[in-house]
């Protein structure tokens, strides 16, 4: 089958209730993701689990750069390592 692109994997895991380190905000208009948790659920599946291609926190941002998302730290720094992306 043809490897479904980047937007379409994130799109596929932000839908999912299954991960918990990644979900849309209250309005709907942003994706929550929180870094450590999402680390681990996400980039850290092996084999025929993996989603993406890297498991680096890093490049899933620089590749979420190129399809023209942007990230946003939350004001409140209370709220740990969450990181929002439109």
């Amino acid at each position: 089958g043809k490897e479904m692109s980047f937007p379409r994997k994130l799109w596929r895991i932000v839908e999912d209730e299954a991960f918990t380190s990644v979900r849309w905000n209250d309005e709907g208009d942003m994706v929550v993701i929180e870094a450590d948790l999402f680390q681990t659920e996400v980039l850290q599946r092996r084999g025929a689990d993996q989603i993406f291609e890297t498991d680096s926190i890093k490049s899933f941002i620089r590749e979420l750069n190129l399809y023209g998302f942007s990230k946003i730290s939350p004001s409140d720094h209370s709220a740990g390592k969450k990181m929002m992306v439109m």
